[in-house]
């Protein structure tokens, strides 16, 4: 079921226009956004486990590495305000009849959602959304949705450090993805910005590592792909 609350952010009209072509940011990683989600939801600690939230889900795209590592029964909670991103995440449920799926649309700041309410939290690549005056924000939010000692994860893309690297890095998601988009699609359809997004998120996941540790939660950061991703991930206190 989806829960239509609209609001009128640009990130959430952008991912809108994104949506039906989504599948090239993950045909164009040759596999690795797919590999740093199912590394995410690894951390995640779901022994257990009766529920657990996709925060950001986009598509569903996290699902079945989440479904590997879910018992039988437990109940998997999707969450975005992309109204098309929703609608392919409806889609993707056929994949996995045998679980129980909600998907609501929602701000991932603004639901209030009740406290407690989940063993886990996973977040795949939304993180470079929020503002970074809203990090603290985030983490308060995601302590208060898992109940004691529940775990979190979140991955996200980085500017990795170097002298040609991030060179590379920003080639091939600001110029290659967008170019592909193009011939393969006739349009760029927003791609193009994602690279401001990570540009924007700086010290990578760490602000967001600080904000959960000054809430009193146990963190890890790790550094991925030479630094080009980071995976955080931790429990509630």
């Amino acid at each position: 079921m989806i829960t239509i609350r609209r609001r009128g952010s640009d990130v959430f009209e952008l991912f809108d226009r994104m949506a039906p072509h989504y599948w090239l940011s993950d045909a164009l990683s040759l596999g690795l956004a797919g590999r740093l989600r199912s590394r995410a939801a690894a951390a995640l600690s779901l022994d257990g486990a009766g529920a657990v939230c996709d925060l950001m889900t986009g598509g569903g795209e996290a699902w079945d590495a989440l479904d590997a590592r879910l018992p039988p029964g437990a109940r998997i909670v999707a969450v975005d305000a992309s109204r098309g991103m929703l609608i392919n995440a409806r889609r993707r449920m056929s994949r996995l009849p045998g679980r129980s799926i909600a998907l609501l649309d929602r701000d991932a700041l603004e639901w209030d959602v009740p406290e407690g309410a989940f063993d886990g939290v996973l977040c795949c690549l939304g993180a470079k959304l929020v503002d970074s005056g809203d990090q603290e924000r985030l983490a308060r939010q995601v302590l208060r949705m898992l109940r004691p000692g529940g775990s979190f994860s979140f991955v996200e893309l980085t500017i990795p450090g170097g002298r040609f690297l991030p060179g590379i890095f920003r080639a091939f998601l600001g110029r290659i993805v967008p170019a592909a988009a193009r011939v393969l699609t006739g349009g760029e359809h927003g791609f193009v910005r994602l690279i401001g997004y990570v540009d924007a998120l700086r010290g990578g996941l760490s602000p967001l590592a600080s904000a959960f540790e000054g809430a009193g939660a146990e963190v890890r950061l790790e550094s991925l792909m030479g630094g080009c991703a980071q995976i955080l991930s931790g429990k509630a206190p």
